[in-house]
């Protein structure tokens, strides 16, 4: 039986595919594994980028896109989770692929050469030196007085869905840490309470809410009118961008970032000296060096001792 089919317009660009690859790509779910690669609902928002992504790739026989598969799923997980958009081209960039790589542990750090290899299908440009991803792109965190301001903001507006869905972001990333790609799943059922203390179920994690938030948080669920998730938006899209535009360039406020928010949370954690382990179950992420740029933002307590040496 011939498993070979070639694709194409006429035009130059037919590949040959093997039908039994597409297949497999098809029914392709990481849920099924021993160690899922990513929640349900995750796989359902980046399940048909990542099938689409590795079929080109689908000349290859089933089994030798299975790698293919599992790195390009983890580094779309993580891209979500970070807040990020499910751009083909930036995040196969070499750029991106080598900061993702640097953040798994020895054993994994082949998943490079499968995302490179994908890269170089879709003629995405691979650089021939490894590059570290700028730090940046990593801005630094609002002060609370910052973050009050975007509150009173919220507070005084019209329009009762912007009111809310302002109040979210805020609340939620400054509040709880939780990234771009997990508001959409946020609704009332996810805030709720431990020993008198709110706190945020996302992604697999429970979260405290800052203490100097608490009360605002509850002032926010108990007024909010929506009844599903306080924020929705299409998979992939970047749902902050509509808010920060009700935002921009008034008076009194910082420019609008979702992701500074978040930073807000990070560094008020580290600042306060929350263990690494906790700090890593409060933020979601996988690895320690994830924590990199946001220690670069926080001043070091001083030593506490007259006899210590400076620089040692």
């Amino acid at each position: 039986m011939n498993v070979f089919e070639c694709t194409g317009s006429g035009s130059g660009d037919e590949r040959v595919v093997n039908v039994e690859t597409v297949a497999f790509i098809a029914r392709y779910y990481p849920l099924k594994s021993t160690t899922p690669l990513c929640s349900k609902a995750e796989w359902e928002r980046i399940g048909p980028f990542v099938r689409d992504t590795v079929s080109r790739l689908s000349h290859l026989a089933p089994l030798g896109v299975r790698s293919y598969l599992t790195a390009m799923t983890r580094l779309a997980a993580w891209a979500e989770r970070e807040g990020h958009q499910l751009d083909r081209e930036t995040l196969l960039s070499s750029r991106v692929v080598e900061f993702y790589v640097s953040t798994l542990t020895s054993s994994q750090k082949d998943y490079r050469s499968y995302l490179r290899r994908l890269a170089r299908a879709w003629g995405i440009e691979v650089a021939p030196t490894t590059k570290s991803y700028e730090r940046s792109e990593y801005q630094p965190p609002y002060s609370l007085e910052e973050v009050t301001a975007f509150l009173m903001f919220a507070a005084a507006m019209s329009n009762q869905l912007r009111r809310e869905r302002l109040s979210a972001v805020v609340l939620l990333g400054a509040g709880a840490g939780i990234v771009r790609g997990e508001l959409r799943d946020i609704d009332r059922d996810a805030i709720h309470e431990h020993d008198e203390v709110l706190h945020v179920a996302a992604a697999g994690r429970c979260v405290p809410v800052r203490q100097e938030l608490q009360e605002a948080m509850a002032n926010f669920v108990s007024s909010c009118s929506t009844d599903g998730p306080f924020l929705g938006g299409k998979p992939g899209s970047n749902i902050t961008a509509a808010v920060g535009s009700w935002v921009e360039d008034r008076a009194g406020l910082a420019n609008f970032s979702g992701d500074r928010f978040r930073a807000y949370f990070v560094c008020a954690h580290l600042r306060e000296g929350t263990g690494l382990l906790e700090m890593m179950n409060l933020s979601g992420f996988a690895h320690p060096d994830s924590f990199g740029p946001y220690l670069n933002m926080c001043d070091r307590p001083p030593a506490g001792c007259d006899r210590t040496k400076a620089g040692s």
